[in-house]
């Protein structure tokens, strides 16, 4: 495509003085009024008289006519034809050429508008605030290296970071395959960690046939009512149930380890085998879900699977994420000073010490309750 700004294109490409654009070429600008500026008087070749008298009489209003400027004195020296053939065959003056280069630094003058028969002088290499950041080929070289220094990553940096995200990206999925590969239950545990706690397995007649025995009815019970709430709330018979299956184990275990109504506990929203644990039965678990009115956590008010009973000591289950971490240090706190001040009156210690029991899944490890509860009660030496 023709460029108004190439000035090696054929004279039939070139743009005439005529045009819209309204010059030969756009890398020299004039300058403002009372700008000094280092130039040099090149005197540009005629406008034609007939195409000067066409832009005259076509209606344009007089600043849209064609404003002819001048070519670098570099591009002329290089292009002893530098003006335009198809505005004139004049050769170019030597002499003048020579005049020009050794002129003296000149004041830029006003420009006024061309007559029709005559072309103005034109200073060079002054361009105003607002024209494009174009060098001129006269201006020195050192204004061309004035360039941008703000250093540019290499190829070699962006290669490292994308090897970086790749290494990333490759040990979140590994790790991910691990924990849901279905049989990590047989890998051996992880060895070589500071605190390593030595359990020593009991033997069948250490823990006796019952407890077994009633361990698995309570996970067996915690299972069924967790697939039962949520078969019910497909068939849109009930309205909200969070599962609590894969904890039955762990949660029944620490569940026999209190008593209801003479400990606390602060559960969260997961903890269905441990509250059938420490005393609430499966027709209290349906009641909430159901929303009855004989519903112990909340009279039918309290969401499903968010436990509360009075009179087993069981805090009202919060949504909120480790939100039960503090209220069960101030129930601990509670305890420590009454079996203090018992103690001070001489009133006989309690045969089982009373203790809290808090829980949460690993997401409430996170937040600021869980750090400051372990704080507190580890400061304290609570029963927590």
């Amino acid at each position: 495509m023709a460029s108004e700004n190439n000035p090696d294109l054929p004279a039939d490409d070139r743009p005439s003085p005529t045009s819209d654009s309204g010059r030969y070429t756009t890398r020299t600008f004039l300058a403002p009024q009372s700008a000094e500026v280092q130039s040099t008087e090149v005197q540009p070749a005629e406008v034609p008289a007939a195409d000067a008298h066409a832009a005259e009489g076509d209606g344009a209003p007089p600043d849209s006519r064609a404003e002819p400027a001048a070519a670098p004195v570099a591009e002329m020296a290089a292009e002893p034809a530098a003006a335009d053939d198809a505005a004139t065959d004049a050769p170019l003056d030597a002499d003048r050429l020579r005049a020009a280069l050794e002129a003296e630094p000149v004041t830029a003058e006003p420009v006024a508008e061309p007559a029709a028969d005559e072309a103005p002088e034109v200073t060079a290499d002054a361009a105003p605030a607002d024209a494009p950041a174009e060098v001129s080929a006269s201006e020195p070289e050192s204004v061309a290296d004035a360039s941008d220094t703000t250093p540019v990553a290499s190829a070699g940096d962006a290669a490292d970071s994308i090897g970086d995200d790749a290494d990333i990206t490759a040990d979140v999925d590994t790790a991910f395959d691990e924990e849901t590969d279905p049989n990590k239950g047989s890998r051996p545990a992880p060895v070589g960690f500071e605190g390593d706690l030595e359990v020593t397995p009991l033997t069948l007649e250490e823990v006796g046939q019952e407890t077994l025995m009633a361990c698995l009815r309570t996970m067996m019970t915690s299972r069924r009512l967790d697939e039962k709430m949520l078969t019910l709330l497909k068939q849109g018979k009930g309205y909200f149930h969070i599962g609590s299956s894969g904890h039955e184990a762990s949660q029944t275990a620490m569940g026999r380890a209190f008593v209801g109504g003479h400990d606390a506990f602060c559960f969260y929203y997961r903890d269905l085998a441990t509250a059938l644990s420490v005393g609430m039965t499966p027709h209290e678990i349906l009641r909430a879900h159901f929303g009855k009115a004989g519903d112990p956590n909340g009279g039918g008010r309290q969401m499903p699977e968010h436990f509360g009973h009075k009179e087993l000591n069981i805090l009202s289950t919060s949504s909120s994420v480790a939100a039960q971490y503090l209220p069960a240090v101030g129930f601990a706190l509670a305890y420590q000073r009454d079996a203090a001040a018992a103690e001070k009156a001489g009133e006989p210690a309690l045969e089982t010490p009373k203790a809290v029991y808090v829980s949460g899944g690993e997401g409430s490890t996170s937040q600021g309750g869980f750090h400051e509860g372990l704080n507190w009660a580890a400061r304290e030496a609570l029963p927590v």
